[in-house]
């Protein structure tokens, strides 16, 4: 595929044929990504004949009307019931304002709903600290604490923040420190990899060929292993390892490209 002809398959075996993402904006990288998604190709597909449909959470039954609808599920749920247009509940469910034609390239017209960083998180009501509890059994009781990927603390309001928020940063770091020590968490970088996205890019673009090259074959050409005598089973499992990450990328991470401000460093030519 080249930035305007999604028919037109580059080369997925080599790299410099995605040169055309080189400073590619996050929005562009992401958009790359969900548009090679064959379910939202669908949604896409199913645009004309769901223009008339409403989405109802929850489902509306056979033969109840929109005002039934509402009052049973307002009675039944806690959250309240929701409806809107079948296509603009299908756009929202993949982060986008509404559906774009995914044989197009990205444009300024393609709008992500804007990614909220999730932390620093404010925490106004119970609820919100109630996410963060976690359960857990012991032999005479059950108890409850905060779980240890998170760290929940008060600030007085009415005090200067200036020496609250270095103390704050200090209890921070220590915490960090000690649970990383132990074992209980691990630190997660959050550094760009626009080297590993282009071959997420190259996978996803290798399936789509007919018929498409085996996963050992994958592996093979985008340098899984260095030993050119490996075993299939090896490439094998090293492709499917190449597969599952592209297609986890195109479902759902491309989310997290959104959080970057600015165009990754990238060393494509």
């Amino acid at each position: 595929m080249s930035k305007s002809e999604w028919d037109e398959l580059p080369d997925w075996s080599s790299a410099t044929a995605y040169a055309f993402m080189k400073a590619a904006s996050p929005q562009v990288w992401a958009w790359e990504f969900l548009r090679r998604n064959p379910v939202y190709r669908s949604d896409w597909e199913k645009k004309e004949a769901n223009a008339n449909l409403t989405f109802y959470d929850p489902p509306i039954l056979d033969g109840q009307s929109e005002a039934q609808w509402w009052k049973s599920a307002a009675f039944m749920q806690e959250a309240p019931p929701t409806s809107k247009p079948m296509n603009l509940h299908n756009a929202h469910k993949w982060g986008l304002e509404r559906l774009y034609d995914p044989c197009l390239p990205f444009t300024k017209g393609v709008t992500f709903l804007t990614t909220v960083q999730p932390y620093p998180r404010l925490l106004r009501t119970p609820e919100e600290l109630m996410e963060m509890i976690v359960d857990e059994e012991t032999d005479t009781d059950l108890f409850q604490h905060v779980a240890d990927r998170y760290a929940v603390i008060a600030f007085d309001l009415t005090a200067a923040m200036g020496e609250q928020m270095e103390e704050a940063r200090r209890l921070i770091q220590y915490w960090q420190r000690t649970l990383k020590a132990d074992g209980r968490v691990k630190i997660k970088g959050n550094s760009p990899k626009p080297e590993k996205w282009t071959r997420h890019l190259q996978v996803l673009d290798a399936l789509r060929m007919k018929p498409p090259p085996t996963h050992a074959v994958i592996a093979q050409q985008l340098g899984g292993l260095k030993n050119k005598d490996a075993e299939k089973d090896e490439l094998f499992k090293e492709g499917s390892k190449y597969v599952q990450a592209a297609k986890k990328m195109m479902a759902t991470d491309y989310r997290k490209i959104l959080m970057l401000k600015s165009p990754p460093i990238t060393n494509m030519v």
